[in-house]
Parts: C-alpha cells; structure tokens; sequence
C-alpha cells in the first residue's frame, strides 16, 4: 500500500579527527519524487542527487556530542511522495590507516524546519506584458488565450 507521505531524517552526520586522517558519515536515501531539505549554510553537509538517490556526505568531520534534533547543521531530510518501500544506506568514509571506531547512526521518520526561507526568484524581471487573443476554442465563442511575456536580465547583468 502506498504512503502518500514518507519523511526520512538522517540525525548526526557528524565524523572525528584522528592524528592521521578523518572519519566523515555519510548517508544515502532512495529518492522518489518528493523534496529534500538541509540547512544549506554551515558548510557540514554535502547533499547530491545521483541516480535516484539522496546522499549526505558529512565534509569537516568534527564531531557533534550525543545524538541531537537540534544539530540541524548535521542533519537532512527527503520526503518521498506515494511510495510503498524504499532503502536506505548508512556508512563512513576513513580515512586514517590507523584508527577507527563504532559510530551509532539515528535515522527519524519525520521532517524538521531547518530555519531558512523559500528560495528566493534568480534575479529581478525587466519586463512583463501580457496579451489577449480571442479562440473559438470554447463551447460559448467567448474563449481566449492570455500570452504572458516575462524578461528577466541575463546572468551577466546587475
């Protein structure tokens, strides 16, 4: 049976240092269509979407104490939209010859705000005008199709 509304958070995705090298966590959850969010400016995360998967890869490896909802920087959510089943992935990446060590991994079936707001539109529009034209299209005669022309600047432009 399919779930209208399916959110997967991955909680701690932290990593440690070690004399010789780093141990960052990463995460991987089967994306359907839906969303992904992520706090997008602490620099902690990288968040893909490769070939139908979300992966979150921890990037400073610093290590956040305890298990915590409210370290947002180290955490991501997808929500996937009617589905019946899908997978995820938890793992590490070492780099240190020498060391290692048991990482507990929290994964929480619901969504969080990550405090930003809606993206905002690319860039200003220049231009908008718009135009009637009348269509016999309509079971009345009394149709019309509305034309609406937006010019926004070039990337390049101010």
């Amino acid at each position: 049976m399919n779930q209208n509304f399916v959110p997967v958070t991955c909680i701690d995705v932290d990593g440690v240092s070690y004399d010789d090298g780093t141990l960052y966590e990463e995460d991987q959850i089967q994306f359907f269509p839906g969303y992904y969010d992520f706090t997008m400016t602490g620099g902690n995360l990288n968040v893909t979407v490769p070939n139908g998967w979300v992966y979150i890869k921890n990037l400073l490896g610093s290590s956040y104490p305890g298990i915590d909802t409210a370290a947002k920087d180290v955490m991501a959510t997808v929500v996937n939209r009617n589905i019946s089943k899908f997978r995820v992935r938890v793992g590490t990446r070492n780099t240190s010859d020498e060391k290692g060590e048991i990482r507990f991994r929290s994964v929480y079936f619901k969504t969080f705000n990550y405090g930003h707001p809606p993206p905002l539109a690319l860039s200003s529009i220049l231009n908008l005008s718009g135009s009637k034209k009348q269509t016999d299209h309509q079971p009345q005669g009394d149709g019309a199709i509305i034309l609406i022309h937006i010019q926004y600047p070039k990337p390049s432009e101010p």
